[in-house]
């Protein structure tokens, strides 16, 4: 290999537009973007150009790795938000490299953990990164209906939310949302988003947050002592009245979570099944 590997710093975001678009041109999923949308996408998973890399090749940007800081669990974690090279750039080391750079990078820089999701049918990836030492933490499912397929039900009236108490919504989650879909992915890119909840006898009783330009729905959670009684659907029906596009997505709901089957019943599908894997970079032996 006869590349170039140095941090992204100072890298135009056309440039990295155009080596994303080109290395997901055969990608499974079809996560094709203009670059607004990759800003948005860099913006909401914390990207740090000082702990991602790219290899050039004749010049031109062949390869990367871009990853994401913010605190995570009991430390600063890094999150894979996009590694990937040209087709005619694989089958020569560049991914060892970049990735090997990176993670030096981020323990110099005190991280703990490197985070990423990946395919489930994705076998020589999942077995790559395996190799390297991450493990699988948990199967989580993506799923997708057309719009017009949820009904409006309305049970019961959904307030919009404008200042949200994080720590009381937090209270109802059954599971810990994936990178993407954290809080502090939210908080990152707050105007894009949509906030709703539903308050029975005073206290909150459930809550969605969705993009109404994307239909993408990070966060819907009722509590324990409200479910069975429909506020679920008015918030999903909630989602769907404001969402300009054709289609709702709920991507990373931790599998055989009731909310999972929930949303199945509601007439969305799974189209995508991904590992959430961690590498834990405090006990990283061999390089990458």
């Amino acid at each position: 290999m006869d590349a170039l590997v140095r941090t992204l710093e100072g890298v135009a975001g056309e440039a990295l537009l155009d080596c994303f678009n080109e290395a997901f041109s055969d990608y499974a999923v079809n996560v094709a973007m203009d670059l607004p949308g990759l800003r948005k996408h860099l913006v909401r998973n914390g990207y740090d150009p000082s702990i991602s890399t790219g290899a050039w090749i004749d010049g031109r940007l062949a390869g990367f790795v871009l990853n994401g800081c913010r605190k995570w669990g009991d430390g600063l974690a890094a999150y894979d938000l996009g590694t990937g090279a040209l087709p005619s750039a694989r089958g020569q080391g560049v991914m060892s490299a970049l990735a090997s750079k990176a993670k030096d990078l981020m323990r110099s820089k005190g991280l703990s953990r490197w985070v990423l999701e990946v395919l489930c049918d994705n076998h020589k990836a999942v077995r790559l990164y395996e190799k390297q030492g991450f493990k699988v933490c948990r199967d989580l499912s993506c799923l997708r209906a057309s719009r017009d397929m949820v009904e409006a039900v309305p049970s019961w009236p959904v307030d919009r939310l404008s200042e949200p108490d994080w720590d009381g919504l937090e209270a109802l989650w059954d599971f810990q949302p994936s990178w993407q879909n954290s809080t502090d992915s939210i908080k990152a890119l707050a105007d894009c988003f949509i906030m709703g909840s539903v308050v029975v006898d005073g206290g909150l009783a459930g809550y969605i947050v969705f993009n109404p330009s994307s239909g993408d729905i990070p966060q819907l959670a009722v509590g324990k002592d409200h479910r069975g009684r429909g506020v679920a659907s008015s918030l999903l029906s909630y989602a769907a009245s404001h969402c300009q596009g054709p289609v709702l997505k709920v991507n990373n709901v931790e599998a055989g979570q009731g909310l999972e089957q929930w949303l199945e019943s509601r007439g969305l599908a799974v189209y995508a099944r991904q590992y959430e894997m961690v590498l834990d970079l405090r006990d990283c032996k061999g390089a990458l």
